[in-house]
């Protein structure tokens, strides 16, 4: 092991260790930036009898199971396609650069296939910078146990190309501790949640996207949950995801299968201060399946178009059939909760075919530049802000506005329109306006409550006629639509015995929900 250790220092290039079994160590060694082919016999071990197997490390029968790459300079290698099976791979860039030209099949770069049962693991660190045609983690069809890939470390930086890539079968990845990714073909796409061979064999695979100042870079189209395959990325600890394409999440937007295929789920969670997800695209939340963005405890929220519950998409072959109609499978949900948490929007669509929910919860804001329109969907606002620039906001269909009065300064509209509020976009839609207090929430005797501030509005909702009486917990409250804003004014306050036993039911009740939770 010391002469290895000798010569591995005195060498200039790339060097690749395979660990085989029984502890046999076999070497490949470029010795310059254009010489020692990858592919050649020559070049490896007697072990890899033929060129179509020096690429698929752990290929049967050849027992290897460890590759490492250390890199002492700046090297190039053609036709690295992918490791193959259960075993592991390690690149050490050491500061230097890597060239994976992907000869042979340009849009195959370092792919983790992990066919077998035990599943594979790859590692990308080290400072330097590794380019490749694609990322391609657990291939489709496989029956991996949750394959391993992370890219890591100050300094260190992935590039995609043309091949862009995906992250499948039960897959968990990881960009951490200062370590970027960046893809800057804007027509490729990178997909989280890859699917299985069927639909009795889902998967789950999860992408995270951790410590400031690790970033992912993104000018293509981002998927998040594919056919018969849940995806998850997760943004946490002040990392931030920058995109130029669209966002689809829950399905594809060029859609090849038929669309009752789309039963799986596409989820973004944004959490923690400075933890960011921005796209300059559209984004499809629940597109012809169910999609979820959470913001939570302080993460940011940037998005130009929104659309929650989208049952169709832009294209589809001659072949495949699409809805007319309502999908039932298209659901999408935006819910932020938590001081500091924030969702800024261009223009928010909630249910189109589809439907959707918006919940905006402690003390978060949920800022809409342009219109809001719900279709048979529902609107949350729960001790917290949801507001727009100048835009509108329109129901159709049956819809839902609740409100869930807290600690919220009593003069402040729990939504804040630029623009007007319309309650059905013709006379027979059904909006319904649902009104309860939470145990922070205290009042007096003839105490205004702000609910909806508008510059107009058109009709009222369908259960609660002006000056009708709202009863919620144990207050009762009287609606008034004005013409600037639609608010309550308490007319009937429990004896503070009935108070204090309304306190103690609400704190149990919470506590009954963090333990169902838990």
């Amino acid at each position: 092991m010391n002469m290895m250790n000798k010569l591995m220092a005195g060498v200039l290039g790339l060097f690749v260790m395979v660990s085989a079994a029984f502890s046999a160590d076999m070497t490949w060694t470029n010795t310059a930036v254009s010489s020692g082919d990858f592919n050649t016999p020559a070049n490896w071990s007697s072990a890899f009898a033929s060129t179509n197997k020096i690429n698929w490390f752990g290929y049967t029968g050849l027992n290897i199971y460890k590759v490492t790459l250390n890199l002492s300079g700046n090297a190039s290698i053609g036709g690295w396609d992918q490791d193959y099976w259960n075993n592991e791979v390690n690149v050490n860039l050491n500061g230097f650069t890597l060239d994976q030209s992907g000869a042979g099949d340009p849009e195959w770069g370092v792919w983790t296939y992990g066919a077998s049962s035990i599943g594979v693991t790859n590692r990308i660190y080290g400072g330097g910078k590794l380019n490749a045609m694609a990322l391609r983690v657990g291939g489709a069809g496989a029956t991996a146990t949750s394959p391993l890939f992370e890219i890591y470390g100050a300094g260190t930086r992935v590039t995609t190309g043309t091949g862009a890539g995906y992250f499948g079968n039960n897959t968990r990845a990881f960009i951490r501790d200062g370590a970027v990714l960046s893809n800057d073909t804007s027509w490729a796409s990178i997909i989280i949640g890859q699917g299985g061979s069927s639909s009795t064999d889902p998967k789950n695979s999860v992408f995270t996207l951790t410590d400031s100042p690790s970033r992912w870079d993104n000018t293509g189209l981002l998927v998040v949950g594919y056919v018969k395959g849940d995806g998850t990325l997760i943004v946490t600890n002040g990392a931030v995801y920058k995109g130029g394409g669209n966002v689809n999440l829950g399905g594809w937007q060029y859609l090849y299968n038929p669309i009752e295929d789309y039963k799986n789920k596409g989820t973004i969670r944004v959490t923690g201060a400075g933890s960011t997800f921005e796209t300059l695209g559209r984004t499809d939340v629940g597109l012809l399946s169910t999609g979820v963005v959470e913001v939570v405890s302080g993460g940011y929220f940037k998005a130009a178009e929104v659309r929650l519950g989208v049952g169709y998409s832009d294209w589809k072959p001659p072949n495949v059939s699409n809805f007319d109609g309502t999908n039932t499978y298209a659901f999408g949900r935006l819910a932020l909760s938590g001081s500091g948490s924030v969702a800024e929007i261009s223009s928010l669509k909630v249910g189109d075919k589809g439907t959707g929910e918006v919940i905006v919860a402690d003390n978060a804001d949920l800022a809409v530049a342009g219109a809001i329109e719900l279709r048979n969907s529902k609107l949350t606002v729960s001790d917290a802000l949801a507001e727009t620039g100048g835009g509108d906001l329109t129901t159709a269909g049956s819809c839902i506005l609740r409100f869930e009065l807290g600690a919220r300064d009593h003069t402040l509209s729990y939504l804040s329109l630029g623009g007007s509020l319309t309650l059905g976009e013709i006379k027979s839609d059904d909006t319904q306006l649902e009104v309860d207090v939470l145990g922070n929430f205290s009042a007096v005797l003839s105490d205004k409550i702000a609910l909806i501030s508008y510059g107009s509005h058109l009709r009222e909702f369908s259960n609660y006629a002006d000056q009708a009486d709202i009863t919620a917990g144990v207050y009762t409250f009287k609606i008034t639509y004005d013409t600037a804003e639609t608010f309550l004014t308490v007319t009937a306050i429990p004896e503070p015995g009935t108070m204090s036993l309304f306190g103690l039911a609400t704190a149990l009740a919470a506590l009954l929900r963090r333990r169902l939770a838990a």
